[in-house]
């Protein structure tokens, strides 16, 4: 799709949320324009403040941190339960932080996979359970064809 240049343009915009703009060729059509889009903003602005919705990309509200009740291991800070894109249980330090400059935690860097402490520790035991089995199946010997 080709981005198309106008001479002039009408921009529509509340505090960062919504922004809706259109462009003209000619100066007389721009009091048109903005006549054509005021009611479609209006609408919008009064459906976000009704549902209480934010736009769709940055500037999310934070989530309330669902804390576990314990304390982190590496440096006693509270832990808090979140759920991964992909639907996993995970339970991280309130002390780290992602920076995103660097791509790395700045802070304490504990993450335990499941919702609690007690959770993560059943599902580490599975998994070391399930990798000695998978090992084992290497490691077993080929019977040679005859």
């Amino acid at each position: 799709m080709e981005k198309m240049e106008h001479k002039y343009q009408v921009i529509l915009s509340t505090d960062g949320k919504l922004t809706i703009m259109g462009g003209v060729d000619k100066k007389e059509y721009v009091e048109k324009v903005y006549e054509e889009l005021l009611p479609t903003f209006r609408k919008m602005v009064l459906e976000m403040k009704a549902n209480n919705l934010q736009r769709k990309t940055g500037n999310f509200t934070k989530k309330e941190q669902d804390w576990t009740g314990e304390s982190c291991p590496k440096d006693n800070g509270r832990l808090y339960h979140i759920i991964t894109k992909t639907g996993k249980d995970m339970c991280k330090c309130e002390n780290g932080k992602y920076n995103p400059t660097t791509g790395q935690t700045d802070g304490c860097d504990f993450v335990a996979w499941g919702k609690n402490l007690k959770d993560a520790a059943e599902q580490k035991a599975k998994w070391k359970e399930q990798k000695a089995k998978t090992q084992a199946y290497i490691d077993e010997p080929k019977l040679e064809e005859f």
